[in-house]
């Protein structure tokens, strides 16, 4: 090193630390070790006189603790700008924030102060031709992440370069931080809880080492433990207190503390910095905000300008957005699932049918038909392996001289298939012979064919009544008398079909289908078993739910939800991760344990993403599969699971209906 620039360098950090320190008698106290960066960067803070702990919210936070980054919900630009004393002093700096909802907070900062027009002197004190600069760097690489709503963690990586007549240095070091919201941790629900926050940053736990000649420099380390409270006045109104405790080894405590009054878009702020009175504002359209900062200083004030731009949805705006994505693909794919499980089974029935029908087994066919119409009604192939079906049955039927039987069947393929010409000229042939055979009159003839075709129809109380005056006008009519006995058998199964089918809907909380089923019942057969049981286990069902139910001023819709309690913040966190593992088992096709956790989600929260969906999903084909199966009872209690999901839901309505009219009409059609 020269003479003259071993001259120039004290001389010149001598000026520096004169006029970059607090009041001089503060100088004294960290012995002059301390950068120029170990004020805190962002005009916000500096206005409040420079909290660094616990003041989160925008992107300078990377400077003072990068703990709190992880509470930083978009991206972020800020740049700030000073001229310092009027003496050629300059500061600036900028930082970079970009939020991942999965991965964490990433910030890039950048400082930078800088003299210039140092003058050159020799030994003598004489002015030499050349002026000296100063420059000090620092670049931050920072993360954090949020672990729950009360605590974020995070650290920053600094680079400094320093730079002085020729010479230069550069030097790591490592900043470490957190920011908690306490009450939130010790499990609060109140707002204020999440108003309310601690922050303890260290600076320079590996503490940035330069040597720009002989001997080499470390920034101390420095700790700040700080609170602050945001009291919400209203909407875009707010008191914020906040203060810091800072230390090193060489330095007294200092505080530093401030309040910010923000009535939107205008916001101000005052503070102390240790003494030093420091005040300013910030201005915010929309995503757009001005920062002011004004401070006292034992030279003269010092004014700060700066800017900060929000960019880009929150961190839970994307996190939300990239759930639905996941949860649209994890649909589809169900879908897909179901489509095929779906066409699978019914390509298995189909065949069972056919292989039914060659084996001459015709109701066994005809059920099999009779369950792929009920799962999917216009499934292709179904109504003409049905139709070939009731043909050959009726062939049969007719040959056995079952000419009641076999007109029915015949009128049921006519039903299939109205121009098929022979089922019509079946059906017409067995009638002319029932008639030969029981010399009706033309009337009873007339009676009799109607009698058959509302059998054939479902309409077992018109054809009661049609057999019924036959056999008053005729009393040895045989097929009259046969026909009457299997349709009062009919009656009777049906209206115990309806009786199960209803006390399954009282279950399900499904009154109004239920009384409706009843009703049904009582028509068929007033006697029926079990009748007067469900109408008083109906009754009180109602009486149950109208007491537990506030009435409105209107009738309630059908399968309104009520009111649910709200959860607490724990309970739904538990809800969440229910979800996320049903979404995880499905993934991997663990189909039963998706349905578990999501029965729990539903539980807790109905409507919670798309759970509602999967789990209507879910009971509609195990429904089918069971239906398919011969599992009847066990496919009725999925589809009614699924009207639990969705009352509305008219895929599970119409399995349920389908399901009971065509197999009790099968069994009533086909019965001897």
């Amino acid at each position: 090193m020269s003479k003259m620039a071993r001259h120039a360098l004290p001389a010149a950090l001598a000026a520096l630390l004169a006029l970059a320190a607090a009041p001089p008698s503060r100088a004294s106290e960290d012995a002059g070790t301390r950068s120029v960066f170990a004020t805190p960067a962002g005009n916000r803070a500096l206005a409040l006189g420079g909290p660094g702990a616990a003041l989160a919210g925008d992107a300078s936070i990377v400077f003072r603790n990068p703990g709190g980054l992880g509470l930083l919900p978009r991206a972020e630009f800020q740049a700030a700008y000073a001229s310092l004393y009027g003496l050629g002093f300059g500061e600036q700096h900028a930082a970079l924030v970009l939020p991942s909802w999965r991965w964490g907070v990433a910030a890039l900062g950048f400082r930078h102060f800088g003299v210039g027009g140092i003058d050159e002197r020799d030994d003598r004190n004489l002015l030499l031709g050349e002026e000296l600069g100063y420059g000090e760097s620092e670049f931050t690489l920072g993360y954090g992440r949020s672990l729950g709503d009360a605590w974020s963690l995070g650290g920053g990586v600094k680079l400094r370069h320093q730079s002085l007549a020729g010479y230069s240095a550069t030097g790591l070091g490592l900043d470490l931080g957190v920011l908690l919201h306490p009450a939130l941790a010790l499990g609060a629900e109140a707002a204020w809880a999440r108003h309310w926050q601690l922050g303890l940053s260290v600076v320079n736990a590996v503490e940035p080492r330069l040597r720009l000649d002989q001997e080499s420099v470390g920034d101390p380390l420095s700790l700040r433990l700080g609170s602050g409270y945001l009291h919400v006045l209203g909407r875009g109104r707010w008191a914020l207190a906040v203060a810091d405790l800072e230390k090193t080894r060489d330095m007294d405590l200092r505080l530093h503390a401030g309040l910010e009054v923000a009535v939107l878009p205008l916001a101000l702020r005052v503070g102390i910095n240790d003494g030093i009175l420091a005040a300013g504002a910030g201005l915010r359209v929309r995503d757009l905000r001005f920062d002011y900062a004004w401070e006292d200083n034992a030279i003269e004030a010092v004014h700060r300008f700066g800017l900060t731009l929000q960019f880009g949805g929150s961190a839970d705006q994307r996190r939300q957005a990239a759930l639905r994505a996941e949860d649209e693909r994890l649909q589809a794919r169900l879908a897909a699932a179901f489509e095929e499980r779906q066409s699978a089974r019914l390509g298995e029935l189909l065949a069972q049918a056919e292989a039914a029908r060659l084996a001459g087994r015709f109701d066994e066919a005809l059920e099999l038909c009779a369950t792929v119409g009920t799962l999917a009604p216009n499934h292709a192939g179904t109504r003409n392996l049905a139709l070939r079906c009731l043909r050959e049955k009726a062939a049969r039927l007719e040959a056995a001289g079952d000419l009641a039987g076999a007109a029915i069947a015949f009128g049921r393929a006519l039903e299939l298939a109205p121009d098929d010409a022979a089922a019509r000229t079946g059906l017409e042939r067995c009638r002319a012979e029932s008639n030969r055979r029981a010399a009706r009159s033309s009337e009873l003839r007339r009676q009799f064919a109607a009698a058959l075709d509302a059998f054939g129809a479902g309409e077992l109380a018109a054809a009661r009544e049609g057999f019924r005056r036959i056999l008053v006008l005729e009393p040895d009519d045989g097929e009259a008398a046969g026909m009457l006995a299997r349709t009062e058998e009919a009656m009777a199964q049906r209206a115990a079909s309806l009786l199960r089918q209803a006390d399954r809907f009282i279950g399900a909380g499904l009154l109004d289908e239920a009384a409706q089923l009843v009703s049904e019942a009582r028509t068929l057969d007033p006697e029926a078993a079990g009748l007067a049981r469900l109408d008083a286990r109906l009754a009180e069902a109602r009486r149950g739910h109208w007491s537990a139910t506030p009435r409105p001023a209107a009738a309630p819709t059908a399968g309104a939800s009520t009111a649910r309690r709200s959860l607490s913040r724990h309970e739904q966190e538990e809800v969440a991760d229910l979800y996320r593992r049903g979404v995880a088992a499905a993934e991997r096709g663990q189909a039963d344990d998706a349905l578990r956790y999501w029965e729990l989600v539903w539980s807790r929260q109905p409507g919670y993403q798309q759970v509602d969906e999967y789990l209507r999903r879910e009971y509609l084909m195990r429904g089918m599969e069971a239906f398919a199966a011969g599992r009847l009872e066990e496919a009725a209690a999925f589809w009614e699971k699924a009207l639990r999901v969705d009352p509305r839901d008219e895929r599970a309505i119409g399995y349920l209906a389908r399901a009971r009219e065509q197999m009790e009409r099968t069994q009533e059609i086909m019965s001897k």
